[in-house]
C-alpha cells in the first residue's frame, strides 16, 4: 500500500498526479471517456478536507497510475513483439569491424551484452 502525506500534498503534487494519470498512454478507445472521468474525479475533491478520505482518494490514483503504467508498458512489449513465452528481441547489433576499442570498451560491451541476455532470458 501507497503512504500518502496529506501535509506535503499541496495542489501542485495533485495537479501532478492528475497529469500524470491523463498522460499515459492508453486506448484510443478508452482515452477520452477516462480522460473525463479522472478531471471529474479530481474536481469534485478538490474542496474535501476530510484527512481519510482524501488519503483514500490520493492512494487509490496512485495505484490506478501504477497499475496502468505497467499495462502500458505490457502493451508496448508485445506490440514490439516481446511476448511471454517468445522474447525474441534485437538488443541491438554488431559494431562494424572497422570501428576500433580499447580493452576498457571491450569489457564495457560485454557486460552490456551480459545485461540484455539477463532482461532477454526474464
Amino acid at each position: 500500500p501507497l503512504t500518502i502525506n496529506l501535509n506535503t500534498f499541496n495542489y501542485t503534487n495533485r495537479h501532478h498526479l492528475c497529469i500524470d494519470i491523463l498522460c499515459v498512454s492508453q486506448p484510443t478507445e478508452m482515452r477520452l471517456v477516462g480522460d473525463a472521468y479522472v478531471k471529474s474525479e479530481f474536481r469534485l475533491h478538490k474542496s474535501v478536507s476530510d484527512g481519510a478520505q482524501l488519503g483514500k482518494f490520493f492512494s487509490e490514483w496512485e495505484s490506478y497510475l501504477q497499475h496502468i503504467q505497467e499495462t502500458a508498458r505490457a502493451r508496448e512489449t508485445r506490440a514490439a513483439g516481446l511476448t511471454d513465452g517468445s522474447l525474441q528481441a534485437n538488443y541491438g547489433i554488431d559494431l562494424d569491424p572497422s570501428i576500433e576499442t580499447n580493452d576498457e570498451q571491450k569489457v564495457q560491451l560485454q557486460k552490456l551484452r551480459e545485461e540484455a541476455s539477463k532482461v532477454k532470458s526474464s
